[in-house]
């Protein structure tokens, strides 16, 4: 309506201590949200000269909880000539608060093949998009090593571990290039067209106009995902005892979902697998870094894989899910996970659940919905699957109870946790008799 003012009552960041009393979920509302988060960005930006080591590290946690939100609005786009979205603007700023890194561990690195030269310096922006796609397709099995070993649990989460100490280096050239300015600097080490764009500037001593490159918004967001994923796992918080599956875990789940086997001879059935193991093989931030791609549009299945994974990766996953027997699934740890969790799908569809649906959580940060409280979820972190306990309430954490497991023996734990909490009682009769079977 014509004369009509409106105001939005937002909280702003006066001075650098307004930061400590900032919670990202409490003050940024949902009536204006996309509001609020600019405003908040731009007003860190705003006082990061003023700012402390304190104020700096505030903002820095503030900011990495803005990346890592669930929250719808994270994905809206700012407005102006070039999409960006609030999550890849966010993680931009929350470069701009890193501490100095620590020097990067060069044997470990290359003894895991994540970069062959991460020794070499500086490096060049096609080193370090190299750097972060080589984290990506080695990630699963450097945390298979990591729990392997002892210490695993420090090695993993520990910025002081050497995966924290190089991850911490690759977060700090991400920075370096976002930042970069200087022109000598941008002709020596901005060499991969393809992640940059330029932009056009007004020399002020000359007025002339000419152009400068910077990152390009899409090579942003595929740092913010690959930062994203790896952190949201990183974070976990792990009980301090962590359970573990009986040893013939895997042969009590054979025998109590023995008849599911006979789903292969429907072909339903093994096209659901094929999905799942299309959806089991998408890398970190895959989906996320399709979407930055096609303007904000939601992930289709297979059209990420189209765009993502090698060329050959489609028909290997039809062929798996189409041809091969129950025995050479078995004999592929990947393929036999999905299988096993399709199964146990099948298995409790029958008796009106479904388990997928209620208590599995896909990898990756999970979407804003309202908590499950007091429960075990199976989820997927790591290289494997692992048992979540909710909190009694939405602002207490969850813990983690298991080291990353193959599915049937994280699904063991699950069962056995579940069949012995205080509200198996609720649970449906049939189903019950299922998990008692783990006991």
């Amino acid at each position: 309506m014509d004369g009509v003012e409106v105001k939005l009552n937002l909280k702003r960041l006066r001075t650098a201590l307004d930061l400590y009393d900032f919670d990202v979920d409490q003050d940024i509302p949902g009536h204006s949200a996309a509001a609020g988060v600019s405003l908040f960005i731009g007003d860190v930006l705003a006082l990061r000269a003023r700012m402390d080591a304190d104020g700096a590290e505030q903002a820095a946690e503030k900011l990495q909880e803005l990346v890592l939100s669930p929250k719808p609005v994270m994905l809206s786009k700012l407005s102006g000539g070039v999409g960006c979205t609030l999550r890849a603007a966010a993680f931009a700023v929350m470069l701009q608060f890193l501490p100095a890194p620590p020097s990067s561990p060069a044997d470990w690195v290359a003894r895991h093949d994540l970069k062959g030269n991460a020794s070499d310096a500086p490096w060049r922006l096609s080193d370090t998009l190299y750097a972060l796609e080589s984290l990506v397709c080695h990630w699963e099995s450097l945390c298979a090593d990591m729990w392997s070993q002892p210490d695993a649990l420090f090695n993993f989460s520990n910025p002081r571990a050497p995966l924290g100490r190089y991850l911490a280096f690759l977060w700090a050239q991400c920075a370096r290039f976002l930042n970069m300015s200087d022109a000598e600097e941008l002709a020596r080490y901005m060499d991969a067209s393809s992640f940059t764009m330029p932009y056009a500037v007004t020399h002020a001593d000359t007025g002339t106009m000419g152009h400068e490159v910077s990152l390009s918004p899409t090579t942003v967001s595929i740092m913010c995902e690959v930062w994203r994923h790896v952190e949201n796992e990183r974070r976990a918080t792990f009980a301090s005892t962590l359970l573990r599956a009986l040893p013939d875990a895997h042969e009590i789940f054979l025998r109590v979902f023995e008849f599911e086997k006979n789903q292969l001879s429907v072909d339903k059935f093994r096209e659901e697998l094929r999905r799942r193991l299309a959806e089991r093989h998408l890398m970190l931030g895959d989906a996320e870094i399709w979407r930055a791609k096609q303007n904000g549009k939601d992930p289709e299945l297979d059209l990420v894989v189209g765009a993502r994974m090698p060329l050959a990766m489609p028909g290997f996953l039809q062929t798996a899910a189409s041809a091969w027997t129950f025995e050479r699934m078995q004999r592929h740890s990947t393929v036999r996970d999905e299988l096993y969790r399709l199964m146990v799908d099948s298995a409790f569809r029958a008796k009106g659940i479904d388990f997928s649906l209620r208590f599995f959580r896909p990898a990756g940060v999970p979407p804003e919905t309202a908590p499950r409280l007091n429960a075990h979820l199976v989820a997927r972190l790591g290289h494997g699957f692992v048992v979540l306990r909710t909190a009694n309430t939405p602002s207490a954490p969850e813990r983690v109870l298991t080291a990353p497991l193959p599915f049937a023996q994280a699904f063991s734990v699950w069962a056995t946790e579940t069949a012995r909490s205080s509200n198996a009682s609720h649970t449906v009769p049939e189903v019950l008799s299922i998990l008692e079977q783990f006991l």
